[in-house]
């Protein structure tokens, strides 16, 4: 029963309703190529006043005028205190891996575990740092004693200044 209802309300519908054919437009007007030139000339800055003229046949543009914009002063980098790990990875140069700092009881499980914690491994690395690291590790995250916590690569940084 439903479904009867249902066919019938669709073909009430489809009867009722317009019915266009394989070449009609619905509400679209051809943009001609003398519109389209003068939008991309004001687009580009460089409108003729002949250019920005509109024909009395032509459709209106439906885009605006340029409006300049100001540059602004962007506001500066925050000066909160604490390590900073761009320059903590620039002032090493030592190798992911390489021991240099001696570790008491190195674990690798507390490790990971130690490491969950953090989103990214710049943000455990500045933990890491703001915790007394590389010197100290009292929060786990270093058990091999490279300096670098969490898996956490200097290289990219180094890179980014040669």
């Amino acid at each position: 029963m439903a479904r009867r209802a249902i066919f019938g309300l669709v073909a009430l519908l489809a009867a009722c309703g317009p019915a266009y054919g394989p070449g009609d437009t619905v509400g679209l007007v051809p943009v001609t190529g003398e519109p389209r030139a003068t939008r991309e000339a004001a687009l580009r800055g460089n409108a003729s006043a002949e250019a920005a003229t509109p024909r009395a046949d032509a459709a209106p543009s439906a885009v605006p005028p340029p409006v300049p914009v100001r540059p602004v002063q962007l506001r500066g980098r925050p000066t909160e205190e604490g390590p900073n790990v761009v320059a903590f990875a620039l002032a090493t140069d030592h190798a992911v891996g390489t021991a240099r700092y001696a570790r008491d009881n190195p674990s690798a499980e507390r490790a990971e575990r130690a490491c969950e914690r953090y989103v990214s491994a710049d943000l455990a690395q500045e933990a890491f740092l703001r915790a007394g690291g590389p010197e100290g590790d009292r929060l786990g995250m270093d058990p091999d004693g490279d300096g670098y916590a969490c898996g956490w690569d200097p290289e990219r940084f180094r890179r980014a200044v040669r």
